[in-house]
């Protein structure tokens, strides 16, 4: 839990550009947990964003949410797997959900360490979609167009949050980065939701249209839809 809340006090600290925190004072407590609860509640947004997009496949057993916690998952009213080293607070989603272990891709292989998991294979048999958001750092969706564009799995990958953070452009960069090794189908699709932003990419099989912008008239956002064949 240590190492986990670590990575959120990173993650806050990116978006309002401050070096150095006290994690003891009243202050911080609070403007960290109204933040987390920003972000909860931004959350919503960007699964909106998923389903225009249609993704609904993010609520199926077939579909893993990678490196999550309690604070920051966005999968726990449905069946999707949860596979994260970060478990604490989880359990009550019940062991057939929760694989209690750390995904790295090797080569086109997604594999499990941790939790008497050391090397493990995933069976990519059912075709997986493996999905994370608001990344850490690189390092957790390293390899990650490698699972793409092997064909045997796919991925959705993005961002969301605050207009007003700091850290957007360096967010942004991440999945811009990802985009740009994928070969073969995939979606791009971004949203500005109040004062809020939503930015996602995926894969998309079996799509033939080069690139396409829609506009979301319900919400009056403009949301720009771009698929790539490569």
């Amino acid at each position: 839990m240590e190492k986990y809340l670590s990575l959120l006090i990173e993650q806050f600290k990116q978006a309002n550009n401050i070096k150095n925190v006290d994690i003891n004072s009243q202050v911080f407590i609070s403007e960290f947990s109204e933040w987390i609860k920003l972000r909860q509640d931004v959350s919503k947004k960007y699964l909106a964003l998923l389903e225009y997009m249609e993704l609904s496949n993010f609520a199926d057993c077939d579909t893993a949410e990678v490196g999550k916690g309690r604070y920051d998952t966005i999968v726990k009213p449905f069946n999707t797997t949860i596979i994260t080293p970060h478990i604490s607070g989880l359990e009550t989603l019940g062991n057939e959900r929760i694989i209690n272990a750390e995904l790295v891709v090797m080569g086109e292989t997604p594999v499990l360490f941790g939790a008497n998991k050391n090397g493990k294979p995933i069976s990519l048999s059912s075709n997986l979609t493996f999905m994370t958001q608001n990344p850490y750092t690189t390092i957790e969706i390293r390899n990650w167009e490698d699972l793409h564009n092997s064909g045997e799995s796919d991925i959705i990958v993005g961002v969301y949050g605050s207009i007003y953070d700091k850290d957007i452009e360096s967010k942004l960069k991440q999945i811009q980065e990802l985009e740009e090794k994928l070969n073969g189908s995939y979606i791009r699709e971004d949203a500005a939701i109040g004062d809020t932003y939503s930015y996602a990419i995926a894969s998309k099989r079996k799509v033939k249209t080069l690139v396409k912008t829609k506009t979301l008239v319900k919400t009056k956002t403009l949301v720009k839809t771009h698929i790539h064949t490569r």
